[in-house]
């Protein structure tokens, strides 16, 4: 047998035996379902699709109520939908299968596309793990707080971080005219849950536009105007009662893990003028970073930054969310993989993803608000910027050591 055949026939195996535990892992969710109720937000999403899918509004309360009395709800109490409506859009085929077994394939959905999302990262920043490493890094981003609560609740947040890891990927590749259409496609998909991508879809975007990559750009409004077009078709006024539910939403954001939940804490007052003014300064600074280094090659790392400030700028956002800090976590892992003092730094990301997140949970028990969590943002973003910093510093230093006398 030729070395090549040997090679293709492990490949093979290897992937019998991913499809194998993506089965195993699936069976189990199912078994977890049939006897654990699905999460209330979760509930959202399933009935949104199975409302969708009749040709009915995913915003309308009896609608809704109705949908989900197999979760078990009943008089008025039921599970608001505060999504746009292509995001119920994006749900029809689970609202097709019954409620639990709709949980149980969105549970192994997400467990995919996160371990799809750790790989991604790895692929586009250049990163080669060892399967020491890669177990390690797997673990943790399942330990990671806020994965688990999302994996618990059903949310978004996933989905999320697997379509800004591919579109991070694809910018990094940046081959055939397909692929150049790709990441615009991947990033408009985040729309899905625009809170969380309301810094980084303009960012990206302006990057596309500045580096003249216009099939990138085709392709976000391509899916876009495709996304808008079919909500529109399905109900053309649905873009009021969506905003009425947001509205009714945003009366809790004085209490979410971000700069407008920390800056109420400190002040309850002036807590609003307080924000504004940390998040225009966190924006302003932002904008002057990727000014600064629009020509260079720092993509992942200037990525991370931006979606660490929009995790601190969100108006509205909670701790499952937090998931997205795995990317620039992932992203600061393989950043500082190849300098010196590595180990430090890397300690420094490893308690910040697996000790801090539950310091934070407990400290919220207490209190009974999450609003501290906004801390895992900003000490990730003191994190890489004190690695950049001293990458900077000492690439300095070996500049002027190499100069000749």
């Amino acid at each position: 047998m030729s070395v090549s055949s040997a090679r293709r026939d492990r490949r093979w195996v290897g992937v019998w035996l991913v499809a194998l535990l993506i089965v195993g892992v699936a069976a189990a969710n199912g078994v977890y379902h049939q006897r654990v109720v699905p999460h209330f937000d979760f509930v959202a999403f399933w009935s949104a699709g199975r409302a969708v899918a009749r040709g009915r509004s995913p915003y309308d309360a009896k609608v809704m109520a109705d949908l989900q009395a197999p979760a078990g709800y009943s008089g008025d109490f039921y599970s608001p939908f505060y999504y746009p409506l292509w995001t119920g859009l994006f749900f029809v085929p689970l609202g097709l299968l019954s409620l639990r077994w709709a949980a149980a394939a969105w549970l192994t959905l997400n467990q995919v596309m996160l371990l799809a999302a750790l790989g991604l990262v790895a692929l586009g920043t250049r990163w080669r793990l060892g399967p020491l490493a890669l177990g390690l890094l797997t673990v943790t981003s399942l330990v990671f707080h806020p994965t688990l609560v999302a994996f618990l609740d059903g949310q978004l947040s996933i989905l999320m971080l697997f379509l800004l890891s591919a579109t991070y990927y694809l910018l990094e590749v940046d081959a055939g005219n397909a692929v150049r259409l790709a990441p615009g496609g991947l990033l408009a998909l985040t729309a899905v849950k625009p809170q969380l991508a309301f810094v980084t879809v303009p960012v990206l975007l302006a990057y596309l536009a500045f580096r003249r990559r216009w099939r990138g750009v085709a392709g976000f409004v391509v899916v876009f105007v495709t996304m808008a077009a079919a909500s529109w078709l399905v109900a053309p006024g649905w873009v009021g009662d969506w905003l009425g539910e947001r509205r009714q939403q945003m009366a809790v954001s004085r209490i979410v893990p971000s700069v407008w939940g920390l800056a109420h804490d400190v002040s309850p007052d002036f807590g609003p003028t307080l924000a504004g003014i940390v998040c225009a300064a966190l924006l302003i600074w932002l904008g002057v970073l990727w000014w600064r280094e629009r020509h260079a090659d720092h993509l992942a790392l200037l990525l991370a930054l931006t979606v660490v400030v929009g995790q601190l700028v969100a108006p509205f956002l909670w701790v499952y969310d937090q998931t997205l800090l795995l990317f620039p976590f992932l992203v600061g892992m393989a950043h500082v993989a190849r300098r010196q003092g590595r180990v430090a730094w890397w300690s420094a990301l490893c308690l910040w993803a697996v000790v801090l997140p539950y310091i934070l949970y407990a400290l919220a028990n207490f209190r009974n608000r999450a609003t501290a969590n906004a801390l895992l943002p900003l000490i990730l973003l003191g994190i890489l910027t004190g690695s950049s910093w001293h990458a900077r510093c000492r690439s300095g230093r070996t500049q002027l050591k190499a100069e000749p006398e």
